[in-house]
């Protein structure tokens, strides 16, 4: 009888502790998962703050292109010339000069792209602003490229180059004064501008046939 009840006895403490064992055990996978699951949140959470600090930087950045996009503010000059066979004036392209150069700034600029769109990259030199008379008279030097700029004569000239491709003929030579004076003039710009324009080509003065005008100064 003893020997039973001390069966009994030892099978519940045997149940008890096994109970204690899987209630322990379940409580620290809670409490293990409760962890990971705080873990977790916490990724996230910095992820999300990480995010939202990509998105105000970039925001930030945006609105500061945008302020400068703004604060830029360009003028569209014209380059102009005319038609050979109609004799009408055509525009044979824009240039876009910041509003905020100086005048000497503008007409470099202006200069330098007439020289590369129309003129085969043939400097157009803006030298300086001579004050004649109370008016603003800009002087230009027309050169040419590589060995042609050197002292050499006429017949020695190669490639591209003022006097056979844009002085020679009164019908090239006409179009060549009328795209340098009328562009360099902008007489359609109403900011500030110079009153008139002087030409001289290698530094001396402008003297070929077919291209008189260039040889004089050419008012507004």
């Amino acid at each position: 009888m003893r020997s039973i009840r001390l069966r009994k006895i030892l099978a519940a403490i045997v149940i008890s502790c096994v109970a204690f064992g899987v209630v322990g055990c379940a409580e620290k996978n809670a409490t293990v998962d409760s962890n990971s699951n705080i873990v977790s949140e916490n990724l996230d959470t910095q992820q999300s703050n990480d995010n939202q600090e990509e998105d105000n930087e970039e925001k930030i950045e945006n609105a500061d292109n945008v302020d400068n996009q703004e604060s830029t503010k360009t003028i569209e000059m014209l380059l102009y010339s005319k038609d050979l066979n109609t004799d009408e004036q055509v525009i044979v392209g824009t240039v876009e000069v910041d509003e905020e150069l100086s005048l000497e700034e503008k007409i470099e600029k202006l200069s330098k792209e007439l020289s590369e769109k129309v003129f085969d990259g043939l400097p157009i030199e803006f030298v300086k602003i001579d004050n004649i008379e109370g008016k603003k008279i800009a002087l230009f030097n027309l050169d040419e490229l590589g060995n042609n700029a050197t002292d050499i004569t006429f017949d020695k000239y190669e490639g591209v180059n003022w006097i056979n491709n844009y002085f020679a003929g009164s019908a090239g030579g006409s179009i060549t004064e009328y795209t340098l004076i009328t562009t360099l003039l902008q007489k359609n710009y109403s900011g500030e501008w110079i009153d008139g324009i002087e030409f001289t080509y290698k530094n001396s003065k402008i003297e070929f046939d077919h291209v008189p005008s260039l040889g004089e100064i050419i008012y507004r």
